[in-house]
């Protein structure tokens, strides 16, 4: 069976829901309105609290029928059977297999698991040696920090998992640093710190084309070679991730310090393969094995769960109700425990990077609105900073919370920093929705509560997953590719046009 490539809006249902939207917006606000306690589903140690939605049952059954009418069940199939392709002949978008460790789902390629399974045990013993101080630099010293350089999904990602797990998780004495920006004034603050002959850097880059990295290792090499690093040594000091094996072995990188990816995993989705080589490193390989069983935990969810229990799902649907019928453009990340500091930027780029698209698969204009703008930042800090927009701006502002889950804290009597988080978490998103009229605070500013039960591994590797699907049911609904980027592709070229223009 073929899928057809329509526009969500030729549907009639959604029609039917811009009717419901219509409707709503010339509602006038009730004066004793209360979240609905009923719209609540837990999965996978997370809990989605949607209660704060201006939606109802009815809406909800609406978007869900629109979802059917898309195709949605036949696109997850196909999804999860590796038969969905990218557009324009590019390579399957197969992450999922990364996460696949004990090989149950039949459709996908044995040669495929094989060289993923020899890959993923290369780069975890890999981690394990730099752990155990078994890696050496020159003279015999053994490695004690290791550089990441990267940008994009080839960082965000690990840098983001990397904190969330570094406090409880991580056993690791290496020091561990994330560096993008090529203006190398970070960099060389980091530098001053470091003693040359414990140092080791690995650049993330599937391409091994982008500039930015190039500058950072050619400062790299430098800062090496002027504290006494013979030529001959430096690469004992170098490990790369990437899919251009070709390039990585004529710029001379060890073949034991080179680390495989694949062209069928994009960059934003690449943290289960060896692009996760950072957060092994922090939290160790058993541990990292139980970050990818979250993740496969949730795909198992996402593509056998009925859509109106479905967390990626549901999420998904909630967005498309705020953004294409409520005509709300951004929403906000506001985390409450600091242990989710990056999750803004890592959603920032999973969105945006995916959803931000003004064609549809088959190559016409999208005739409705695709892709939102995602900012935000802790919520502690932002309810004495960017919330006051929130409650009294002229825009209405979805939010989407991050927090623990206080029924799952078993020492909470004892940790009242938690117990005021929460409650801080719990009164903003209350006084969004419910607000003061004799204050002109209106309410009726939507959020979503998404409470884990604690950070850990697994529950991280499944909110991850849970992110990269909720793309991938926006995405199929409004039949636009989540899998390229040719606008960042565009950037690249003037860029290096520039940069030509400017030595000739």
């Amino acid at each position: 069976m073929t899928v057809k490539n329509e526009s969500p809006d030729d549907k009639k249902t959604w029609s039917d829901l811009l009717e419901e939207a219509e409707n709503f917006n010339r509602k006038p606000i009730e004066k004793d309105r209360r979240p609905n306690k009923t719209f609540v589903i837990k999965k996978c140690g997370i809990t989605l609290d949607f209660s704060r939605q201006n939606i109802n049952t009815r809406i909800l059954n609406k978007l869900t029928l629109l979802a059917q009418e898309c195709n949605l069940n036949r696109k997850i199939s196909d999804f999860s059977n590796l038969k969905f392709s990218k557009l324009q002949n590019n390579p399957k978008a197969m992450h999922m297999v990364l996460r696949d460790v004990e090989h149950s789902n039949k459709s996908f390629n044995k040669e495929i698991n094989n060289e993923v399974d020899k890959e993923s045990k290369r780069f975890l013993k890999f981690a394990e040696k730099l752990r155990a101080y078994a890696v050496f630099g020159w003279n015999n010293f053994p490695i004690k920090t290791v550089v990441i350089f990267g940008l994009g999904g080839s960082i965000m990602g690990p840098k983001f998992a990397t904190h969330a797990l570094k406090c409880k998780e991580s056993s690791s004495k290496v020091k561990l640093f994330f560096v993008s920006n090529p203006d190398c004034i970070e960099f060389n603050c980091i530098l001053e710190k470091l003693s040359a002959k414990e140092t080791f850097f690995i650049i993330q880059s599937k391409s091994l084309k982008t500039p930015e990295i190039s500058i950072l290792k050619n400062r790299a090499i430098k800062w090496m070679k002027v504290h006494g690093c013979p030529d001959s040594c430096l690469k004992k000091h170098f490990a790369v991730v990437t899919a251009n094996l070709s390039k990585s072995k004529s710029e001379g990188y060890l073949g034991a310090h080179t680390f495989r990816i694949w062209e069928w995993v994009g960059g934003r989705f690449s943290i289960w393969s060896s692009m996760g080589l950072p957060l092994a490193i922090a939290i160790g390989a058993e541990k990292f094995n139980e970050f990818l069983s979250g993740a496969k935990e949730m795909d198992n969810h996402f593509t056998n769960e009925k859509f109106s229990t479905n967390l990626p799902v549901l999420s998904a649907l909630l967005s498309i109700w705020n953004r294409n019928f409520l005509n709300y453009p951004s929403y906000v990340v506001a985390p409450y425990i600091s242990k989710l500091d990056f999750l803004v930027d890592y959603i920032q780029q999973l969105d945006m990077e995916s959803l931000g698209k003004n064609i549809h698969t088959n190559g016409k204009p999208c005739r409705i609105n695709t892709g939102q703008i995602v900012w935000g930042g802790a919520g502690i800090q932002g309810q004495h900073a960017y919330f006051q927009l929130l409650h009294q701006g002229k825009h209405v502002i979805p939010v989407d919370f991050y927090g623990l889950n206080e029924s799952n804290q078993k020492d909470k009597i004892k940790n009242p920093q938690f117990s005021f988080m929460f409650s801080s978490l719990k009164a903003q998103a209350d006084s969004l929705f419910l607000g003061d009229k004799h204050n002109n605070f209106e309410g009726r500013r939507p959020s979503n509560v998404f409470l884990m039960d604690e950070i850990n591994p697994k529950i991280l590797g499944a909110l991850l997953s849970m992110q990269e699907h909720r793309i991938f049911v926006m995405s199929s609904i409004w039949n636009i590719n989540p899998f390229d980027q040719p606008g960042v592709e565009l950037g690249k070229k003037l860029l290096s046009k520039n940069l030509k223009e400017k030595l000739e």
